[in-house]
């Protein structure tokens, strides 16, 4: 059975360079579930993600295809992936996102 895993911030912090997190539990926080780190980041979730995921800088790939979630993505600088399943309310399965400056 799936766990769950809160922070007072954030979720997971990813802290350092290019970092791998595999997900299939819950992960929340009171500012959102994970924020990357500046280097290249990729994030696979199968469990739930709840509130933001902020990859922060770097190119990065988020990979919700498995996941149940609810919130808003950052993308920050750098060239990012999303693949997401496709549902009557998201209809596109992959986005390739440019990040604009800030």
């Amino acid at each position: 059975m799936p766990g769950q895993i809160t922070g007072a911030r954030f979720g997971v912090q990813l802290l350092g360079g290019s970092l791998v997190l595999t997900n299939a539990a819950t992960i929340t926080g009171t500012l959102g579930a994970v924020r990357g780190s500046t280097g290249v980041d990729k994030v696979t979730s199968w469990g739930t993600m709840t509130r933001q995921v902020d990859l922060a800088d770097g190119t990065d790939l988020l990979d919700g295809r498995g996941d149940q979630f609810r919130g808003s993505v950052l993308g920050g600088n750098g060239d990012n992936k999303l693949d997401f399943a496709a549902t009557e309310h998201c209809r596109t399965r992959s986005l390739a996102v440019r990040a604009m400056t800030r």
